[in-house]
């Protein structure tokens, strides 16, 4: 047996201790650095949300600044006066499109003024050619296409609370937006008007219930895309309401982060159109869309509100037919009701020629239609719903009947002030 020296049991006694302490250290390290990642994750996401809220402070500031700054130049123009009301304008053979800019949850006030519109008997379908809007306009114009009643829309959307739709957290912004489109899918397709819609499971709350099913070929939507595919279909299932199989002819605009520039919706579908053209910057994630059937895996295009280059919100006119949608004649050109609330951009809102220029053709006659100062909205003041949609409905409905300012070559405009309608 080798005889085991003093200096050989020290160093035997040191290396553990040694070791431990590198382990030790290492641990210490990890924690540190998890710790670290953990802490500027978190701090990320502050930032982001702080930067959302700052965003739309700044967005209702500038509107309402806007609101202010027309009706001072208004005030301060002589003022022209048609012998044309609304009314008039709207009950013409030729019937008249519809167009409705972007607005921050400016949705309640446009279906407070489509109410009013339908409760006169001038938004039947045979009288509107088509429709088209963005962002929030787009959400109106959905809604309306799809034969939805304007007070049953109203009625829903102020049913809406902020726990109803928040899902954070979203890609590049506070919320993902998929249960906004879950409630616009459900909310269309439950007694909708239109005709040859599709099915399919993922919409439904509830999966785990026993039911009997059915073999069936359908088309179905997925992402904006239309394809064949064969799945078991449910008694419980609900319906996709799609763009092209609406009762009125639409178009929705949303800009394509990936090509910088506005995208037509004029298929797919319904929801996740009025979903993507709505997804205000930094507050919804921005939403894939599929329009090339043959590439699933990457992104067609991604989008967010139609409103960054489709200010005004009547761009998607230019993507409408030249008729009432049946195929049966056509018109000689187009007469708009273009609707703004919430006073942004009225200061300059556009008529035939200024339309013509911005690229949409056969603009015959428009009518510019703003509501402002109703009651704010927004994801914190949901409960202003309501208020907002009567102030718009006994604003407009109040006013049909009054002769509209004339400001150019048949280009009309009514404006409503909606405070004491309150």
């Amino acid at each position: 047996m080798e005889d085991v020296t003093e200096s050989d049991c020290c160093e035997e006694q040191r290396l553990p201790t040694v070791d431990s302490k590198g382990v030790r250290s290492s641990f210490v390290a990890a924690h540190y650095r998890l710790t670290s990642n953990c802490r500027t994750k978190v701090l990320c996401q502050l930032l982001l949300v702080s930067i959302c809220l700052h965003l739309v402070l700044v967005y209702s500031t500038y509107t309402l600044a806007l609101s202010a700054i027309s009706h001072r130049k208004m005030l301060s123009k002589s003022v022209i006066v048609s012998n044309l009301t609304l009314r008039e304008f709207l009950s013409q053979d030729d019937g008249y499109y519809v167009a409705m800019g972007p607005a921050f949850f400016g949705f309640y006030a446009y279906f407070g003024a489509l109410t009013a519109l339908d409760d006169a008997q001038l938004l039947e379908s045979t009288k509107i050619n088509g429709v088209t809007g963005a962002s929030a306009g787009a959400m109106a114009a959905v809604l309306i296409a799809t034969g939805k009643k304007p007070k049953e829309a109203s009625d829903f959307a102020c049913s809406v609370v902020l726990n109803d739709f928040a899902d954070p957290p979203g890609v590049f912004g506070v919320f993902q937006g998929e249960r906004f489109e879950k409630l616009m899918s459900e909310f269309m397709s439950n007694d909708s008007a239109v005709s040859d819609n599709v099915k399919y499971e993922e919409h439904l709350s509830s999966t785990n219930s026993s039911r009997p099913t059915l073999r069936s070929r359908k088309e179905i939507s997925v992402d904006g895309d239309i394809e064949n595919e064969e799945r078991s279909l449910g008694t419980q299932e609900s319906e996709i309401v799609l763009l092209e199989n609406c009762e009125l002819p639409i178009a929705v605009s949303a800009f394509d982060l990936l090509r910088l520039q506005t995208k037509y919706l004029i298929r797919g579908s319904a929801a996740k159109a009025a979903r993507a053209s709505a997804t205000f910057p930094g507050l919804f994630q921005p939403v894939i869309w599929n329009d090339d059937k043959n590439n699933k895996l990457i992104p067609y295009s991604v989008l967010i509100d139609g409103g960054v280059l489709d200010s005004q919100g009547y761009l998607g006119l230019d993507h409408l037919p030249l008729n009432n949608g049946s195929g049966e004649g056509t018109l000689s050109g187009k007469r708009v009701l273009h609707i703004l609330v919430g006073g942004s951009g009225f200061s300059s809102a556009h008529g035939p020629t200024e339309m013509m220029l911005a690229g949409v053709k056969n603009i015959d006659a428009v009518v510019s239609l703003e509501i402002v100062n109703t009651p704010p909205c927004g994801p914190l003041k949901v409960k202003n719903g309501p208020f907002a949609v009567s102030a718009a409905r006994n604003a407009l409905y109040h006013s049909l009947d009054d002769f509209m300012e004339e400001v150019g070559d048949n280009h009309y405009r009514l404006y409503l002030d909606a405070t004491k309608f309150k």
